[in-house]
This record gives C-alpha cells, sequence and structure tokens, in this order.
C-alpha cells in the first residue's frame, strides 16, 4: 500500500540531449496522496533558465486529496551553462516547500580535442620552431574564423578544411623558442567561430623555457 504523502511523482528529469541554444519542454506531475486538501501558494523556478509556463493558473489551487496537478515546464539549455541543471520549486499555504530538478544533456555545436597545450620544456636556443595540432571539430558551416595568440612567442593559425576534413579544422599552435622568456610561459589562443551561437574559444599554452 502507498504511504500517504504530498509531492512530486518525479524528483528528479532527465530531458535527454538539446542543442546548445535550444529548449527542452516536459510536464511534472504533483500529487496529494495525504488525508486532508492542499491549497498552492504558487510555483518558482531557477531564475533565467526554467520556466513554469502554466505558473499562473497554479497559485493560489487548491488540490484535493488523491488528485494530481500537471506542471508544465520548459528548459532553456542556452541559458544553463555547465550546471546543466534547473529547479521546480512548489510552496503550499502551510509554508512546505517541495523541490524537482531538471536535467540536460547539451549538445555543443562544436569542441576542441584539447583545451590545453603543454609544449614542456623548449631549448630556448633550438633553431626550428616546434608544432602541435589541435582539432576544432564541429558542424559543417562552423568554421573558426578570427585567431589571436597575441604574444611573440607563440604562432597560431587554423587551416581550412580540406576535402575529407569537412567538419575538422586544424589549429596549428608553434612555439618561437628564441622568444621564450627563461622558466615557465603561458598564454591564452583566443578564436571566434562563424555561424555558432557559442561564438568564442580558446586554448590554454604552455612552454617552460631552458638553456640561455
Amino acid at each position: 500500500m502507498a504511504l500517504p504523502r504530498v509531492g512530486f511523482v518525479e524528483t528528479e528529469v532527465d530531458l535527454g540531449v538539446i542543442p546548445w541554444g535550444g529548449k527542452g519542454r516536459t510536464q511534472l506531475h504533483f500529487e496529494n496522496r495525504s488525508s486532508s486538501d492542499v491549497q498552492l501558494y504558487g510555483v518558482s523556478s531557477a531564475p533565467g533558465c526554467a520556466l513554469v509556463t502554466n505558473g499562473p493558473l497554479l497559485e493560489n489551487r487548491i488540490v484535493p486529496v488523491g488528485q494530481t496537478i500537471e506542471i508544465d515546464v520548459e528548459l532553456d539549455v542556452g541559458a544553463i551553462g555547465r550546471t546543466k541543471s534547473a529547479w521546480i520549486c512548489v510552496s503550499l499555504k502551510d509554508g512546505r516547500k517541495f523541490t524537482a530538478i531538471l536535467k540536460a544533456t547539451i549538445k555543443q555545436e562544436w569542441y576542441l580535442t584539447q583545451e590545453m597545450v603543454d609544449f614542456g620544456d623548449v631549448a630556448r636556443e633550438a633553431g626550428e620552431s616546434q608544432e602541435r595540432v589541435v582539432a576544432f571539430c564541429s558542424k559543417a558551416d562552423t568554421i573558426v574564423g578570427e585567431l589571436e595568440a597575441g604574444i611573440s612567442w607563440l604562432e597560431a593559425t587554423a587551416r581550412p578544411p580540406q576535402g575529407d576534413e569537412k567538419g575538422t579544422q586544424m589549429i596549428v599552435l608553434k612555439v618561437v623558442p628564441s622568444k621564450l622568456r627563461p622558466g615557465q610561459n603561458q598564454t591564452s589562443v583566443q578564436f571566434k567561430t562563424t555561424n555558432a551561437i557559442v561564438s568564442k574559444g580558446g586554448i590554454t599554452v604552455k612552454a617552460r623555457g631552458v638553456g640561455r
């Protein structure tokens, strides 16, 4: 036999994979299986990223014994950022509060195979530049546009996609040994993308200058 209770039927809901900038929608259910009617004060949500679309209709709503009400919610994936979750809270007139969690997996428009590149020890007297390559993977019409290293010891270029590399672009990083300072050197390569909601990115680059 089910125990008498008041609360969400679903305390945690996974909306699955949603493209960045998209929205996920679902319906939560709040039930009253206690021995007396309960009255809602209202339904609130995480500011800026979750919305109770039928919220105004639920204010001061009475939930009779044995009844369940529906709460329509919308999750803005572009606004929840790295947390990938948001809350919905039902407040009752008697002061009790009940919370449900919405979750989503964000399908990014693009990603880097590496966000940090460490060249390790680099001899400052070496003649040839050292090179590393980071792949920028994306949908076909999103590419790296502007690219800026902003420091003398590092050169950065974005090679246009070629042939079967459609959807993959190579970012070439080159350290100029003679321009390294002795000890640890660190910078960030900043870039902008085309045709993407997330239009900026960066790669952290480190190199330790050794020798004269």
